[in-house]
Order: C-alpha cells, then sequence, then structure tokens
C-alpha cells in the first residue's frame, strides 16, 4: 500500500493493513503449533496468572464471554487448560494452564520472540516504541473498547 491508495489518509484501514501484515507473520512463526493470535495471547495471560477467573480473563482480552468460551473449551480439549470451580462461587471458574499448555507456550515464546525481533528490525527500535505509545495512547483515548470480536 502507498500514500497515493484512496485510504492511505484513514487510520482505521491502514491499522488493519498493519494488523493484518503483523499477524502473517505471527502465523508464519508459530507454524505447525495450532495457535491464533487470541489461544496465544490466552497462554500466556494464564502462564502468568494461574486460576484466573474466566470472566476477568474475557475483560483482559476484551471479548464477547461466549468467544472467550469457545477459545478455552478448543484449549481445554487439546489439553492446555484446565477449569476448576471456585470454593468461593459455584458458578465461577478459574482457569489454569496444564503441563502440556506451559510447554507448549515455551516453544511458542520463543518463536514470538523471534517474530516481535523481526516486527522491530522493520521499524527500527525507536518507531517501534513510539507506534506501541501511539496506540497505547490511541486505545486509552477511546473510552471502553466494545467486546465484539475476536483477537
Amino acid at each position: 500500500m502507498t500514500e497515493s491508495h484512496p485510504l492511505s489518509d484513514h487510520i482505521g484501514f491502514v491499522m488493519r493493513r498493519a494488523q493484518l501484515s503483523v499477524f502473517q507473520d505471527f502465523q508464519q512463526s508459530v507454524d505447525g503449533l495450532d495457535l491464533t493470535p487470541a489461544a496465544y495471547s490466552v497462554l500466556v495471560i494464564l502462564g502468568r496468572h494461574p486460576g484466573m477467573r474466566q470472566n476477568k480473563l474475557t475483560d483482559l482480552l476484551a471479548i464477547k464471554p461466549a468467544n472467550c468460551v469457545t477459545l478455552i473449551n478448543g484449549l481445554e480439549k487439546r489439553g492446555l487448560v484446565v477449569r476448576e470451580k471456585v470454593k468461593v462461587s459455584g458458578r465461577a471458574v478459574a482457569l489454569s494452564l496444564t503441563e502440556a499448555g506451559h510447554v507448549l507456550l515455551a516453544e511458542a515464546n520463543d518463536r514470538v520472540e523471534a517474530h516481535l525481533s523481526r516486527m522491530r528490525e522493520r521499524l527500527g527500535e525507536a518507531d517501534a516504541a513510539l507506534l506501541l505509545s501511539l496506540l497505547h495512547k490511541l486505545v486509552a483515548s477511546g473510552g471502553e473498547v466494545l467486546a465484539d470480536t475476536e483477537l
């Protein structure tokens, strides 16, 4: 896409094109691991916060509860995540990685670090940091994010 593209000044359009480029590199990086960006995000979060309640995970990912359930169901069927009822509340569910989940996360982390390095190389360290800063600013200034799409 060039600056002469009819939508080159539309922030959302250019962000979507950039997202597709980043996701394509991500998918190539984790090839063979059967991981989407959303599934990887779940593994990272649960790796850092074992026992997290499913509703908290839904909020962190900014997705609909039904989409989170589908995502967790898939990871659970693969033996990567386990659901446990919270003792205080019979309805609440706590999520944790299984040993297989930890092993897959470690393998994915190595590959994703290489992916992130490529993204930083494409932009340069300073511009990569600036882009992240600007994206965080855009998110923070937008108010509540509507959870209507998957990551």
